[in-house]
């Protein structure tokens, strides 16, 4: 049996593809040789790399085999080698290569181990989302970015993004079209919000970026690019977009720009030069040509004019508005094509499923109608919100087969970086299998990920890259018991219940807002609705009863430290509720006791999580400022990194993007959550409101943090915190936010809140009840919503006041057993004062039989 595999495997590689032409193959490989010695810090001399070439059918494959102790490891590219290295330390659970932990100890006599053969049902396996290089990276240097590739390379991945340096590039661009340094300053943000400056939806904000900032990003983008073309990866590389210098009307008072952007503050707006019109095409292959003499010919290039945004076109449905969709993207096509026949246009698909409501599938057919179907590839980045949040289509049904285009599937497990356990492990090992076995998964040529921000949720990742090698069902259970084992070195039983629970719990499915309501202003209405359910608290709690049993493992200990913080911090989000709920009864006394409480699970979360240096403010702020060459640079490269985990834009007026990107760090928890509670409780002291989006402005143009210590011993400290906060439990299930004398409005009021994806399909009525106050209240309206549309609607017409204190309204809600994870309650209310004498309780009221 096992002559027969090793000649069935010796007549697949019979194939070659063309970046192995030339290149020595069957030797060890130079650049596989570096990733390996930089990960174990030394050459094992009993390991063998052989790099051979794609198969006949351009599969990529690696194989693994150990003979007399020699470990022998080959590949299609030197990627595929680094994948198969890596796959043979996760399967004898040798260790794991992650953004915290690099702790693979192999022994030194290696056990014997028969040939295994690993292809990948992709061509291509693709890295990263646009966002990630303003979530994460605005501010990496090259050790940084080796350190990342060196990650990519162990887990498979070969079609990463590569835009550093675009600004420099099209500096050059605009100054030969005869601007000036200031039109371009001006136009330009600073670097942490470049992300959406590349793609049209802002321009100036903390801008502009100096002569020394373009140098090193030039310089850096070579060494990227090097290290990525040794590696054999197929880098995608930004082409231009539309997106111009409102100044360009100065040297070409002809041209018509179209407004466009997220357009409701000013440095929200963008210009976009048509792509019909010749101007377009000439920047467009200026660009392209000062790109490929700095950097090389390129093969992947992306452009995204429209995404989150309207499009400048005709009325939805006419011929005339296809037509117009049809001809920007013929003529974005040949703006690449012509400059580089070989090349082909990459596109984020995000947009055909977050704006279906634009983006029709007649509307994606006549957007690709003109394009070869070799020349586009498609990344299908929100799998995983069709499936999960959602609860729409695939797009590779919604447009069937994509129109035969290349397309990629992919996920966006994270959103701005936030840093809460979140994501369906099982649907990240198994949910490609879905498109693979698809009628109409078409010409699918790829596979990967693409968070807005990494270095968190490691346990997502390694899922994610170990699918993109498999076309067979993974046991989530069982993958995570080996996932531990690697990690840990054991899997004691309190580890498989912290698993069990955080399944059931934070990693029960997918959410756009995994945020605690304590990181966003207090009480603001939609504010965070990550898991706090006891199953969350008692998964983290096993995961500390471990401790005993892991002695002192480098892995667990900072993950203790992790975990511990997560703890302290969802402990001192109930204590939030809490407090609030002593304000609205009228009892200071109690709610005094409870701020002493929060202050110290809030400084106590922020002490563990500075032993975790990815979770820390300090690390993103010493980034920024060594970007910097003089002082003011360096100040202003920390206010651009501060706003960016913060108001994320301009502050002042609330914007509807304050904290998403809402980051649990230690630095951020003492001296901005802790701060702002701290002034929202005094308010309330004082029966009054608080400035706070001021409050908040002001953070950003602050410079250093205060200081702080770590524990000595995590461990204990953890297994202590435990045992000293068992008493801080949630609020009666059901329990949401009521309201007070300091959240009505004159006239009408309205209330949103969410409802928890679990207690949902219980939800049979609601409980209204005044507390106290004089001044009556006029329920209305009640309603909840879920994938836009309603659920339930009640109209009420019902007073609430001391004279009528208990309203209780019968909910039919549709849909119970529907797997909505985003679920919104609404409560209208109306003949509200301002400042009116009105504290309700709101309950929701539960079928315990569900």
């Amino acid at each position: 049996m096992r002559k027969i595999l090793i000649l069935t495997f010796l007549t697949l590689l019979m194939g070659t593809n063309a970046w192995s032409k030339g290149r020595k193959t069957g030797g060890s490989d130079p650049a596989a040789r570096g990733v390996i010695e930089r990960t174990l810090g030394y050459y094992p001399k009993n390991l063998s790399l052989q790099v051979t070439g794609r198969l006949q059918d351009g599969s990529d494959y690696f194989s693994t085999e150990v003979r007399d102790g020699r470990l022998t490891v080959c590949g299609s590219t030197p990627v595929a080698v680094c994948r198969g290295f890596y796959d043979y330390v996760r399967s004898n659970n040798y260790g794991v290569a992650t953004w915290s932990i690099n702790n693979i100890a192999l022994p030194e006599q290696l056990d014997d181990q028969a040939l295994k053969l690993v292809v990948s049902p992709f061509k291509h396996r693709y890295y990263m989302n646009v966002c990630t290089f303003g979530y994460t990276m605005p501010y990496w240097k090259w050790e940084d970015w080796q350190r990342e590739l060196d990650w990519m390379a162990l887990h498979g991945f070969d079609m990463p993004l590569s835009p550093i340096g675009s600004e420099a590039i099209f500096a050059r661009v605009w100054k030969k079209m005869g601007m000036t340094d200031k039109e371009i300053g001006d136009f330009v943000t600073g670097c942490a919000h470049l992300p959406w400056f590349r793609m049209g939806n802002m321009s100036k904000l903390d801008g502009n970026l100096s002569q020394a900032f373009y140098d090193q990003t030039i310089a850096l983008e070579h060494k990227i690019v090097d290290r990525m073309n040794e590696l054999g990866m197929s880098p995608i590389y930004n082409a231009f977009a539309g997106f111009v210098p409102e100044a360009l009307k100065r040297i070409h008072p002809e041209v018509k720009l179209v407004e466009t952007g997220w357009r409701d503050r000013d440095c929200y707006v963008a210009h976009y030069l048509p792509s019909d019109t010749e101007l377009y095409q000439e920047i467009a292959a200026m660009y392209i040509k000062e790109w490929e003499q700095e950097f090389g010919k390129g093969k992947y290039y992306l452009a995204d004019s429209f995404n989150e945004m309207e499009i400048p076109f005709a009325e939805k449905g006419t011929q005339e508005r296809f037509d117009q969709i049809a001809d920007y993207g013929k003529h974005l096509y040949k703006s690449i094509c012509d400059v580089n026949p070989d090349a082909v246009w990459v596109m984020q698909g995000w947009m055909f499923g977050f704006q279906r409501h634009i983006w029709d599938p007649e509307s994606i057919r006549a957007l690709f109608s003109a394009v070869p179907d070799d020349k586009l590839v498609l990344l299908d980045l929100s799998v995983d919100f069709n499936y999960g949040i959602w609860q729409s289509e695939y797009t590779w049904n919604y447009a069937p087969k994509i129109y035969n285009k290349q397309w990629v599937y992919s996920t966006v497990p994270n959103f701005g970086g936030r840093t809460c356990p979140i994501g369906n492990i099982d649907f990240y090992l198994n949910g490609h299998l879905r498109a693979l076995t698809s009628p109409n998964k078409g010409n699918l040529m790829g596979y990967g990920t693409a968070p807005e921000g990494v270095e968190n949720n490691e346990v997502t990742y390694e899922a994610i890259s170990d699918a993109a090698w498999s076309s067979s069902y993974m046991d989530a259970d069982e993958w995570l018991k080996g996932y531990t084992l690697s990690r840990y070195g054991k899997c004691p039983e309190d580890l498989v219940t912290f698993w069990d629970k955080m399944q059931k719990s934070s990693n029960r499915g997918f959410s756009s807002r995994a945020v605690y309501r304590i990181q966003v202003q207090p009480f603001r209405r939609l504010s965070g609705c990550y898991d706090t359910t006891p199953t969350h608290f008692e998964a983290l709690e096993s995961f500390i009863a471990a401790a005993d049993q892991m002695g002192d493992n480098e892995a667990y200990r900072r993950d203790a430290a992790l975990y511990a913080g997560l703890y302290a911090f969802g402990k001192a989000d109930l204590l939030a509720f809490k407090i609030y709920n002593s304000y609205l009864e009228g009892n200071a006394a109690k709610a005094a006791e409870q701020e002493k409480e929060f202050r110290r699970m809030m400084l106590t979360a922020d002490k563990f999580l500075h032993s975790v240096p990815q979770y820390d403010l300090q690390r993103w702020i010493d980034f920024a400022r060594a970007w910097g060459v003089t002082p003011e640079e360096q100040d202003r490269n920390e206010t651009n990194a501060r706003r960016l985990v913060t108001t994320w834009g301009p502050g002042r007026d609330h914007d509807g993007l304050n904290d998403y990107s809402a980051r649990i760090w230690s630095g951020l928890i003492r001296d901005y959550y802790l701060p702002r509670w701290e002034n929202y409780f005094n308010a309330r002291k004082a029966n009054t409101t608080f400035d706070f989006n001021q409050w908040e402005y002001q953070f950003a143009d602050k410079h250093g943090l205060s200081p702080v210590e770590p524990y000595a011993d995590v461990v204990a400290a953890a297994k202590e915190l435990v045992a000293s906060t068992k008493h801080i439990t949630n609020e009666p299930e059901g329990t949401i936010q009521g309201w007070s004398s300091l959240d009505l409005q004159d006239g009408k009021t309205k209330f949103a809140h969410f409802i928890h994806p679990v207690l949902y399909p219980r939800v049979k009525g609601i409980r209204f009840t005044h507390v106290r106050g004089n001044d009556p209240v006029t329920l209305k309206r009640v309603q909840i919503n879920a994938k836009g549309a309603s659920q339930c609607l009640v109209d009420a017409d019902r007073e609430i006041s001391k004279e009528n204190p208990v309203v209780e309204l019968a909910l039919d809600v549709k849909n119970r057993d529907k797997g909505f994870e985003t679920i919104y309650l609404d409560v209208y209310l109306e003949n509200t004062k301002k400042g009116g004498d009105s504290n309700v309780q709101v309950q929701l009221l539960l079928d315990e039989k569900r």
